[in-house]
């Protein structure tokens, strides 16, 4: 399958120069918190899908509607961090990663992603004041989306990274029932906005000293998960009359810690708290007239007719990544047959092992895991029941010959 790909774009940020010294933005060590006239303005892309076959809508993945594979920003809450770097090398300062708010060494805000596109501009929330960059200083910028994976009471908590070596990690616990999309990113400078720059000051971004040179930051965002679309497809011998899909779940792993800043990229993305034995079945939701999730509609997940295409049901399942197979249960149900008869058994439940080695790719390649920010259709054949017919048939007898017995020739059985 193709991998969801991410783009980057670029928001007008030229803004007007201030008096200020061209060398401002060297210091990381002395950095003057005073904010200066410049804004700091943030825009961000929205990712894009693309899937081998007909997509579904997903309730919390962005990035793929049923008609259109381009990611749009709708609104969406995203959270944003800012953390000063040391523009000498470009590198987050670990020391700075703190749940201590400065309001420039760190700070925590939420945003909107607005435009109706995939390219969007972040607006600040209303009631938050308009951010502005200190006099001198650089700073990377982070952000996240969860939907209700996160709630709003979720505190951040700093810890060691992975490598050991001092580096630190912000992180926020998160749960996922099945309908959350995980996406984080982390501003870069883009081949776009380099000209504006000279090289020596590309690890100045992002600061006063870029914005005055038409450099803001640009945030494309990345999926964690794995999402999994389903199709239910008819199949037999003869249309399976009033046969849907009552109910499919798969395990996986729910509660762990996201990254919300850090200053070593393999600290990036979601450690797992749930052990492999404790993965739990994510039942697949579809969003009512209401727009809050519930459970599959049978109008909606009725088996179409044998000749017919397949068809997408529910919002898509966004799970667990980097696993080598799933373990996926499907409940089908149909009460009566094709002619009204009631089903003595009308409900069948199945667990089926989905290997990565299974799937079909586009360009044929064999897959060893199910991978991140990749989607996956799975399609469940439903055959329909049918009434079973036994006709009895009167055999002749065959015509095995005569004998005629005389009771004085018995003999006694001794």
């Amino acid at each position: 399958m193709k991998r969801f790909f991410l783009y980057a774009m670029m928001t007008a940020g030229m803004l007007a120069s201030c008096s200020q010294s061209e060398n401002e933005g060297l210091s990381g060590d002395e950095t003057d918190m005073l904010p200066s006239a410049d804004k700091i303005l943030i825009s961000a892309s929205a990712p894009i899908a693309k899937i081998d076959a007909t997509p579904t809508r997903s309730s919390g993945s962005i990035g793929a509607d049923k008609d259109d594979l381009h990611g749009k920003w709708n609104n969406e809450i995203l959270h944003i961090y800012a953390c000063q770097k040391d523009p000498e090398t470009g590198i987050t300062r670990a020391d700075k990663i703190t749940t201590t708010q400065d309001t420039y060494v760190l700070f925590d805000e939420k945003a909107k992603a607005t435009g109706g596109s995939d390219r969007g501009d972040i607006t600040w929330l209303e009631g938050t004041p308009s951010r502005y960059f200190p006099r001198n200083g650089a700073y990377d910028f982070f952000g996240y989306y969860a939907d209700n994976a996160i709630s709003d009471g979720t505190v951040a908590q700093v810890k060691d990274g992975k490598s050991g070596n001092g580096n630190k990690v912000l992180f926020k616990e998160f749960t996922i029932t099945g309908a959350e999309d995980l996406m984080v990113a982390k501003a870069k400078l883009t081949d776009e906005q380099k000209p504006n720059l000279d090289q020596i000051d590309y690890n100045k971004a992002f600061s006063s000293y870029t914005a005055r040179r038409g450099v803001q930051p640009s945030m494309t965002f990345e999926h964690l998960l794995t999402r999994l679309v389903f199709f239910v497809d008819g199949e037999g011998n003869a249309a399976p009359e009033k046969a849907y899909v009552k109910s499919v779940t798969v395990k996986s792993k729910t509660t762990g810690e996201l990254a919300v800043v850090y200053s070593d990229e393999d600290d990036k993305g979601i450690v797992w708290t749930t052990n492999d034995a404790d993965r739990v079945p994510l039942a697949l939701k579809e969003r009512g007239d209401d727009g809050q999730m519930i459970d599959l509609v049978p109008a909606n997940s009725y088996a179409p007719r044998k000749d017919d295409p397949a068809k997408t049901i529910g919002e898509a399942l966004l799970v667990e990544p980097e696993v080598e197979s799933y373990e996926i249960t499907v409940t089908i149900r149909q009460e009566e047959d094709a002619n009204g008869n009631p089903i003595d058994k009308p409900e069948d439940t199945f667990t089926r092992i989905l290997k990565a080695s299974d799937v079909t790719t586009k360009d044929g390649t064999k897959l060893d895991k199910f991978k991140a920010s990749n989607s996956y259709n799975i399609t469940i054949s439903v055959y329909g029941v049918e009434k079973v017919e036994i006709e009895a048939v009167l055999g002749a007898w065959g015509e095995g010959g005569s004998a005629s017995m005389n009771p004085d020739e018995f003999t006694d059985v001794q």
